[in-house]
Protein backbone atom coordinates (compact mmCIF):
# COMPACT_ATOMS: atom_id res chain seq x y z
CA UNK A 1 0.00 0.00 0.00
CA UNK A 2 1.46 3.29 -1.09
CA UNK A 3 1.63 6.23 1.63
CA UNK A 4 -1.47 7.93 1.30
CA UNK A 5 -3.70 5.21 0.07
CA UNK A 6 -7.22 4.15 2.11
CA UNK A 7 -6.60 1.30 3.74
CA UNK A 8 -9.89 -1.12 2.48
CA UNK A 9 -9.40 -3.66 5.87
CA UNK A 10 -9.68 -0.31 7.76
CA UNK A 11 -12.76 0.95 5.60
CA UNK A 12 -14.19 -2.98 6.62
CA UNK A 13 -13.72 -2.13 9.83
CA UNK A 14 -15.23 1.01 9.90
CA UNK A 15 -18.06 -0.43 9.08
CA UNK A 16 -18.16 -3.72 11.53
CA UNK A 17 -17.77 -1.44 14.10
CA UNK A 18 -20.29 0.89 13.32
CA UNK A 19 -22.71 -2.37 12.61
CA UNK A 20 -21.61 -3.27 16.43
CA UNK A 21 -22.52 0.28 17.80
CA UNK A 22 -26.12 0.23 16.91
CA UNK A 23 -27.56 -1.78 19.55
CA UNK A 24 -25.86 0.97 21.69
CA UNK A 25 -26.24 4.15 20.23
CA UNK A 26 -29.18 6.70 20.88
CA UNK A 27 -29.52 9.88 20.18
CA UNK A 28 -28.03 11.16 23.29
CA UNK A 29 -25.17 9.35 22.91
CA UNK A 30 -24.45 8.64 19.19
CA UNK A 31 -21.92 6.49 17.41
CA UNK A 32 -19.15 9.34 16.80
CA UNK A 33 -15.86 9.43 15.44
CA UNK A 34 -14.15 8.65 19.42
CA UNK A 35 -15.63 5.16 19.06
CA UNK A 36 -13.36 4.36 15.99
CA UNK A 37 -10.14 5.61 17.14
CA UNK A 38 -9.19 2.04 18.68
CA UNK A 39 -9.05 0.84 14.66
CA UNK A 40 -6.69 3.32 13.71
CA UNK A 41 -4.41 4.01 17.00
CA UNK A 42 -2.26 0.54 15.93
CA UNK A 43 -1.39 1.99 12.64
CA UNK A 44 -0.83 6.05 13.37
CA UNK A 45 1.12 7.89 15.74
CA UNK A 46 -1.04 9.56 17.93
CA UNK A 47 -2.95 13.17 17.78
CA UNK A 48 -4.36 14.79 15.14
CA UNK A 49 -2.44 12.57 12.64
CA UNK A 50 -4.60 9.49 13.72
CA UNK A 51 -7.93 11.68 13.64
CA UNK A 52 -7.23 12.77 10.02
CA UNK A 53 -6.11 9.28 8.95
CA UNK A 54 -9.46 7.85 10.35
CA UNK A 55 -11.76 11.25 9.02
CA UNK A 56 -10.18 10.19 5.68
CA UNK A 57 -11.75 6.99 5.70
CA UNK A 58 -15.30 7.68 7.02
CA UNK A 59 -15.09 10.66 4.55
CA UNK A 60 -14.40 8.26 1.67
CA UNK A 61 -17.24 5.23 3.08
CA UNK A 62 -20.04 9.09 3.21
CA UNK A 63 -19.19 10.25 -0.52
CA UNK A 64 -19.84 6.03 -1.33
CA UNK A 65 -23.01 6.28 0.69
CA UNK A 66 -22.67 3.89 3.37
CA UNK A 67 -22.36 6.51 6.12
CA UNK A 68 -23.89 10.17 6.86
CA UNK A 69 -21.78 12.46 8.47
CA UNK A 70 -23.67 14.66 10.99
CA UNK A 71 -21.93 17.56 12.41
CA UNK A 72 -22.44 17.24 16.47
CA UNK A 73 -19.35 17.62 18.75
CA UNK A 74 -16.92 20.08 18.46
CA UNK A 75 -13.94 17.27 17.93
CA UNK A 76 -15.75 14.00 16.84
CA UNK A 77 -18.22 14.07 14.19
CA UNK A 78 -21.23 11.69 14.41
CA UNK A 79 -21.55 8.59 12.17
CA UNK A 80 -24.87 7.24 10.98
CA UNK A 81 -24.98 3.96 8.84
CA UNK A 82 -27.60 4.94 5.66
CA UNK A 83 -29.50 1.93 3.90
CA UNK A 84 -26.61 0.76 2.38
CA UNK A 85 -24.42 0.83 5.52
CA UNK A 86 -27.49 -1.06 6.38
CA UNK A 87 -27.43 -3.65 4.05
CA UNK A 88 -23.13 -4.01 4.08
CA UNK A 89 -23.57 -4.68 8.07
CA UNK A 90 -26.57 -7.11 7.30
CA UNK A 91 -26.72 -8.78 4.04
CA UNK A 92 -30.15 -10.31 4.31
CA UNK A 93 -31.35 -6.97 4.69
CA UNK A 94 -30.54 -6.51 0.31
CA UNK A 95 -33.91 -8.66 -0.09
CA UNK A 96 -36.49 -7.09 2.24
CA UNK A 97 -38.93 -5.36 0.34
CA UNK A 98 -38.85 -7.04 -2.70
CA UNK A 99 -42.11 -8.80 -3.77
CA UNK A 100 -41.25 -12.29 -3.17
CA UNK A 101 -39.24 -11.57 0.26
CA UNK A 102 -43.12 -9.61 1.26
CA UNK A 103 -44.84 -12.64 -0.16
CA UNK A 104 -43.36 -15.54 1.24
CA UNK A 105 -42.17 -18.80 -0.48
CA UNK A 106 -44.40 -20.47 -2.45
CA UNK A 107 -47.29 -22.74 -0.86
CA UNK A 108 -46.57 -25.14 -3.30
CA UNK A 109 -44.74 -26.28 -6.17
CA UNK A 110 -45.68 -28.84 -8.88
CA UNK A 111 -43.02 -30.38 -11.64
CA UNK A 112 -44.02 -28.08 -14.59
CA UNK A 113 -43.64 -30.63 -17.13
CA UNK A 114 -46.59 -32.57 -15.67
CA UNK A 115 -48.64 -30.06 -15.79
CA UNK A 116 -51.34 -29.68 -18.77
CA UNK A 117 -52.92 -26.30 -19.52
CA UNK A 118 -55.99 -27.13 -20.79
CA UNK A 119 -57.32 -28.48 -17.81
CA UNK A 120 -57.87 -27.15 -14.32
CA UNK A 121 -56.03 -28.16 -11.75
CA UNK A 122 -57.59 -29.72 -8.73
CA UNK A 123 -55.90 -28.62 -5.64
CA UNK A 124 -57.34 -31.80 -4.03
CA UNK A 125 -55.09 -34.18 -5.37
CA UNK A 126 -51.70 -32.23 -4.28
CA UNK A 127 -51.53 -34.44 -1.51
CA UNK A 128 -50.89 -37.22 -3.76
CA UNK A 129 -48.56 -35.63 -5.61
CA UNK A 130 -50.45 -36.33 -8.74
CA UNK A 131 -52.86 -34.32 -10.20
CA UNK A 132 -55.66 -34.72 -12.09
CA UNK A 133 -54.26 -32.98 -15.02
CA UNK A 134 -50.86 -34.74 -15.27
CA UNK A 135 -49.56 -35.42 -18.82
CA UNK A 136 -50.14 -39.54 -17.63
CA UNK A 137 -53.86 -39.00 -17.00
CA UNK A 138 -56.09 -39.78 -19.64
CA UNK A 139 -59.40 -37.83 -20.86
Amino acid sequence: MATGDLDVALLHRIMVRLGELRETSTAFSPATEAHLMELVRDCRPSGNVVLRYLQRHTDYLSEKGFLKIVPGAPLYKVLKLTAKGQTYVQPELAEFGERRALNGPPRFALPAENLRLDRPLLLSRLSRFAPMNAKTMRP
